[in-house]
């Protein structure tokens, strides 16, 4: 082992062959782009499939009175309603509906409201109601102006009494009524995404109201939004559920994780909190290994010497844990026990966390792991090339295992400190370099591990989330160059920044998507709007002149949002068009051969967000191509099937209705990392398990 200041590096002596940008590179979202040819998979993979309770998918709605008790209307196995009573706008100095009591409220289409108007029957197509929509043209004061209230009623029949999580956004104030009884707080948080109300149906008939006001300060979300954004999901432990078309679930050995999965040679790679590679068997979702990449493993010598009552507590905690991991490949996975109001692998959780606080004991710079980190440690995608497998953690640590699990080096460069949102950004291979990022880009030998350069990003503009793009300048022979998030172009070989200007770089902190490079064109979406296409020279100078830089800006303000009506989601190119979901769930398709806005949607993607929830701040998942078709995946399990096109043409919704406990209350699933596809499988990965959908 070779301990330099500020680093370790841990090294088995292996011989790699590596070439340059070498075919069958895949990290995260494939090769960069998110477009999974399904000519190269050897299938198509699936369009439909499901996992819903029985609970959700045997409740209708409609926004009539039911005319008796048995069961009609429209089935929602989505959660979703699409059919309300509306009223409004109505002032609040007129608001004669605003009471406790609502047992005796049971309007229907043109009756009137007090305070002026009636009530209006709607549909809707996705899982909002945008009152500025509804109300446009009504009258009233200006929207966002004045103190004004909607309202919205609708009716639900459920096969039986049940109890569910009501997932619900809005702007500014919410109320919510279940059968005439006040089910959120009349005074207080007004924001009850901060948590979700369980509410109680019984069987049978159940009414459902909400009031709602727009947002009269500018603030966030923006002045004059106004909107409700809902979907009812089990609270039932004991739920049962309908399964179509998945193959098979896993479940991880951290029931806290978000790195996407990548797969080769019939084996799926990702990591684990809070330093695991884990590797699983496609066909059947059997872990094969687990290696955990702890601080403990960089102590050096002198270290063991100054502390030796520290190392020999390590030392029994790092045999219980080897125990632990190698349960998981034996298929006899240890107890799953509570902790802290969480279900978990409780002896490896508690385990991995008594080494850390020694280590911090041990040294308390070196072995501290930066805070912030709102996908956790491991919530980034590993890279491979078909024979090994390189893996960077939020910890500062890199690793190289080959597809057996067997360790090549690893080193720890402990760079952060506190990174508002956290390192979220996955390692690219380019040229026999893997790079990745820690307040500075630092490039690795991949063969041996050994730092080759580093690059310091200094100021909040140049702090980024997303993952760099490698792209040639000069063709498929040229020179390699990286493209960060923000626009700027590193050399590959030698980390030099080679452009730094121009009016496509970003002087944003926070830049969320990844850039996309294809052939020598590569785009860029920025976390506030703008697109910009770009086309490299076919000459590397330094500076490097861009050939050609176009941008346009994205308007999102027309669409509801909760926070910030920001993207964090990367483009999807498919020919000329370029595809863009921000978090809230609104489709923007782009002509990149125009610079044009083709048209934008609000998507029935059952997008939601929860309040200082970091991994769950909306739609964040890039959006793939696979077997032709467009794959957009929600933070709640909902994904959508499109054909690609000029047109919005939807050929599926499925759903994964998917709930998990946490400490503070039993809540959905969260996804945050993009899907993967081999052959005619997906592979989905959310916070606790690891879906394979497919025939």
């Amino acid at each position: 082992m070779l301990h330099l200041r500020g680093f370790a590096l841990s090294l088995v002596i292996c011989s790699i062959a590596l070439g340059a940008n070498e075919p069958g590179v895949t990290g995260w979202r494939g090769e960069g782009t998110g477009i999974y040819p399904g000519e190269k998979g050897g299938g198509t993979p699936p369009t439909k499939w499901q996992y819903v309770s029985e609970e959700v998918a045997g409740l209708r709605f409609q926004a009539s009175p039911p005319s008796g008790a048995a069961a009609s209307g429209t089935l929602m196995p989505d959660g979703v309603i699409r059919e309300w009573l509306i009223a409004g706008p109505i002032p609040d100095k007129d608001d004669t509906l605003n009471v406790e009591d609502q047992s005796a409220l049971a309007p229907k289409a043109g009756d009137k409201v007090g305070g002026g108007g009636q009530w209006k029957a709607i549909k809707t197509q996705s899982s909002y109601v945008d009152f500025n929509e509804v109300f446009k043209g009504s009258g009233g004061g200006a929207r966002g102006k004045e103190e004004e209230a909607a309202y919205a009623l609708t009716y639900i029949y459920s096969p039986k009494a049940a109890s569910f999580s009501l997932n619900l956004n809005h702007s500014k104030l919410a109320h919510v009524w279940i059968n005439g009884k006040l089910a959120t707080p009349k005074a207080g948080e007004p924001d009850t995404a901060y948590a979700p109300p369980v509410i109680q149906l019984t069987q049978g008939w159940n009414r459902i109201l909400i009031r709602c006001r727009a947002q009269t300060v500018d603030d966030r979300p923006k002045i004059g939004t106004w909107y409700i954004n809902l979907c009812l999901r089990t609270l039932d432990k004991d739920a049962r559920y309908i399964t179509q078309g998945i193959k098979w679930r896993a479940m991880l050995p951290s029931g806290y994780g978000f790195g996407g999965p990548v797969v080769t040679g019939g084996k799926i790679l990702l990591q684990s909190e809070p330093s695991d590679l884990v590797c699983l068997d496609a066909a059947s979702g059997k872990i094969l290994w687990l290696r955990s990449n702890n601080y403990n493993e960089f102590a050096t010598d002198a270290e063991k010497q100054a502390n030796p009552e520290i190392f020999k507590e390590i030392k029994q905690l790092e045999a219980t844990l080897q125990a632990e991991n190698a349960l998981f490949a034996t298929g006899k996975f240890p107890p799953l026990e509570g902790l802290d109001g969480d279900v978990v692998y409780k002896t490896k959780v508690t385990t991995e966390a008594k080494l850390r606080k020694l280590m911090k004991q041990v040294d308390d710079t070196k072995y501290i792991p930066p805070g912030g980190q709102d996908v956790g440690y491991s919530g980034l995608t590993p890279v491979t090339d078909g024979k090994y497998v390189w893996a960077w953690f939020a910890t500062g640590v890199t690793c190289c295992y080959d597809l057996n699990g067997k360790l090549i080096w690893r080193r720890l460069d402990n760079e952060g400190s506190f990174f508002e949102h956290g390192y979220s950004v996955s390692p690219v291979l380019v040229d026999g370099k893997l790079i990745v990022f820690m307040n500075k880009i630092m490039a690795f030998d991949a063969k041996t591990g050994k730092l080759l350069w580093t690059t310091p990003l200094e100021g909040p503009a140049l702090r980024c989330h997303g993952t760099p793009a490698t792209a040639k300048v000069g063709g498929g022979g040229g020179t390699s160059v990286v493209v960060l998030p923000m626009g700027q172009i590193l050399r590959a070989s030698d980390g030099k920044m080679i452009r730094a200007q121009g009016p496509e770089i970003s002087r944003n902190q926070q830049e969320i998507p990844s850039p996309v490079a294809i052939g020598n064109t590569f785009y860029r979406l920025s976390t506030y709007g703008p697109f910009t296409k770009a086309t490299l020279p076919n000459q590397l100078a330094d500076p490097l002149e861009l050939a050609s830089v176009q941008t346009m800006k994205l308007d999102m303000t027309v669409f509801p949002h909760y926070y910030l009506e920001w993207f964090m989601a990367s483009p999807l190119i498919v020919g000329d068009l370029a595809y863009c979901m921000n978090n809230s769930g609104v489709l923007s398709v782009i002509d990149a051969k125009s610079m044009t806005l083709v048209y934008q949607k609000i998507l029935d993607i059952d997008e939601f967000q929860q309040t200082l929830d970091g991994p769950g701040r909306g739609c964040g998942i890039s959006p793939t191509l696979a077997g032709g078709n467009i794959y957009l995946v929600g933070n709640t399990g909902t994904t959508l099937v499109l054909k690609p096109g000029r047109t919005y043409e939807q050929l599926a919704k499925n759903k994964i209705e998917s709930t998990i406990p946490r400490y503070w209350r039993t809540r959905f699933e969260r996804f945050v990392a993009a899907p993967t596809f081999s052959g005619k499988n997906m592979f989905l990965r959310g916070e606790r398990y690891l879906y394979c959908i497919g025939e």
